[in-house]
């Protein structure tokens, strides 16, 4: 998905930055000043081919029959799957007659490990605009223009941040200018082929950036900026085996993870040698008491002995000593 982006591009800079994509535009009557934050219901530029100028929209599309703009909740239509464009009935005209590109600097998306969610920043590395096809509607009776952003199934090389990005679009593309032109017929199969969502990395880079991107009221360009350095040898090996650009951040991530398995190791085996020594120790003071209690009896036994020796004794003395009776002759 794709719910938040920057466009670090006033509407007086964005004229020059078409031109770096050999499209001419001209100057918009509405204005907009640098963003580093763009969220859903903000007003943004929206490239559409027949315009010569950037048409101003509201993010979170607003279909053309809806009768009470106020009561539409647009947080469910920020993005539109792209499998689903010729299947939804509220996405099949849009995607006939009325498809547009967005134009930012990059976008966030959340990498989600457990209950923890960490922003990261997609941009072009050579620092040009980068467009993601989108769709728009016009609600007449309050003249409320309003796009959406076309999300599809993430290439395996960005997986590990999410299983969905945006559809991007390079201008002079074949996608661009099937997507773009004026056709108004479409096959799922046809969306399908030409709206492939792509991660290129000798084209683009992703960091993790700060938490504060979370927090709409904060508009500041170090939400863009990468909170780690990247390692470059491993930047290197990542675009080699094609997983994308996973920075230190997540290295360090998954050191923190093998240091938490490690401590939980050690403290499992320091339990268990505390078990062991209790055990031991209570072996040993069983065995003990064990021995105390044979040596008690085997004084008791001897004690016992000693006492009839001495009974034996005593009563031999006293026959001893005793007058023996004498014996009267019988008459």
């Amino acid at each position: 998905m794709c719910g938040r982006y920057a466009l670090a591009y006033s509407s007086d800079d964005l004229p020059g930055q078409f031109a770096k994509w050999h499209i001419t535009i001209e100057p918009s009557d509405d204005h907009h000043d640098k963003s580093y934050n763009v969220a859903p219901t903000a007003i943004c530029p929206v490239y559409r081919p027949e315009d010569n100028n950037l048409k101003y929209m509201r993010w979170g599309l607003v279909p053309h029959w809806v009768k009470d703009v106020s009561k539409f909740k647009t947080f469910r239509t920020f993005n539109a799957r792209e499998e689903s464009l010729q299947t939804t009935r509220m996405w099949v005209q849009c995607c006939n007659y009325k498809r547009c590109a967005i134009p930012m600097s990059g976008y966030y998306e959340w990498r989600t490990k457990g209950r923890n969610k960490t922003p990261f920043y997609v941009t072009r590395r050579d620092g040009r605009l980068l467009f993601l096809a989108g769709m728009y509607d016009h609600v007449e009776k309050e003249d409320l223009w309003s796009f959406t952003i076309i999300t599809g199934k993430a290439p395996e090389s960005l997986k590990w941040l999410h299983d969905r990005m945006p559809v991007v679009l390079e201008p002079g593309s074949k996608s661009w200018n099937e997507w773009l032109s004026d056709r108004t017929k479409w096959s799922q199969q046809e969306v399908d082929e030409i709206l492939t969502s792509t991660y290129k990395n000798d084209t683009m880079k992703c960091y993790q950036v700060n938490q504060d991107v979370g927090k709409t009221t904060i508009n500041e360009e170090y939400l863009t900026k990468p909170i780690f350095k990247q390692d470059k040898e491993e930047e290197e090996m990542t675009k080699k085996n094609a997983k994308g650009n996973i920075i230190e951040s997540v290295a360090k991530e998954e050191e923190h993870s093998i240091l938490d398995e490690k401590e939980s190791e050690q403290n499992q085996q320091s339990q268990e040698e505390r078990k062991n020594i209790k055990n031991e120790d209570e072996d040993e003071d069983r065995q003990q008491s064990q021995k105390e209690h044979s040596n008690i009896k085997n004084e008791d036994d001897d004690n016992r002995e000693i006492g009839k020796e001495r009974q034996n004794r005593k009563r031999s003395v006293v026959q001893m000593l005793s007058p023996q009776r004498e014996k009267k002759p019988h008459r």
